[in-house]
């Protein structure tokens, strides 16, 4: 019975005391991003874009998260089809995830079609201007289309 009190105990402490409340998602992001601005090398770095491409990859429903996943195998498989598929249902599930739009248009940029990337990854930015993925997805596509003004 003790032990019951100590929990709730604690429960109650953590949701009135900001240090021990678990950081609220929006906040999660802010953490990452705010270490990636200060990240003392570029494997640093590296390794905290993964983090936040990790983070946007669960940022909807598990269903979504689930499709997105094997977007991203399918992906780096080169298997750019079912990627995209993969993409568009999940969108179809949830239009507003950023992460969905920029893995599409990966996937879009890398069978060359390069107006449906750059719309896609455009769309990404307009959803989440922090997603620093989306961002690289899109100077990459400039690159292909030799467009050096955006």
């Amino acid at each position: 019975m003790r032990r019951g009190h100590l929990v709730l105990l604690l429960a109650c402490a953590a949701s009135f005391h900001p240090a021990l409340a678990q950081p609220t998602p929006e906040t999660a992001l802010d953490q990452l991003l705010a270490a990636l601005r200060s990240a003392a090398s570029e494997q640093d770095a590296a390794l905290i874009a993964t983090q936040l491409e990790l983070y946007w990859l669960r940022a909807g429903s598990p269903a979504t998260a689930l499709l997105l996943g094997r977007g991203l195998r399918d992906l780096r498989a080169g298997d750019t089809g079912e990627a995209e598929q993969d993409c568009t249902d999940a969108l179809t599930l949830d239009p507003t995830l950023s992460e969905a739009y920029d893995l599409r248009a990966r996937a879009e940029l890398a069978h060359n079609a390069l107006a449906a990337a750059k719309q896609d990854a455009l769309e990404a930015i307009r959803r989440e201007p922090r997603n620093i993925i989306a961002w690289q997805t899109l100077s990459r596509i400039a690159e292909a289309q030799h467009d050096w003004a955006g």
